[in-house]
């Protein structure tokens, strides 16, 4: 269960486990989700400022959790 009060709760969408920098691919994976999902997802996330995007792998964006 996930409780959301206030924008920063949505990083527990992130498991803890997965290694950053990640894809959307990795995340999808991780979270036992659709890759279209997963991408709108981060997308979000990364709109809200709790995610940056410090480059690429190949095409792929990569994702890793704002300080």
């Amino acid at each position: 269960e996930i409780k959301i009060e206030r924008p920063e709760d949505f990083i527990q969408l992130i498991p803890y486990d997965l290694e950053e920098p990640f894809t959307v691919k990795e995340f999808a994976k991780a979270v036992h989700i659709h890759r279209d999902l997963a991408q709108v997802t981060l997308h979000v996330l990364y709109h809200m400022n709790l995610l940056i995007r410090p480059g690429k792998r190949g095409r792929e964006y990569l994702y890793e959790v704002a300080e």
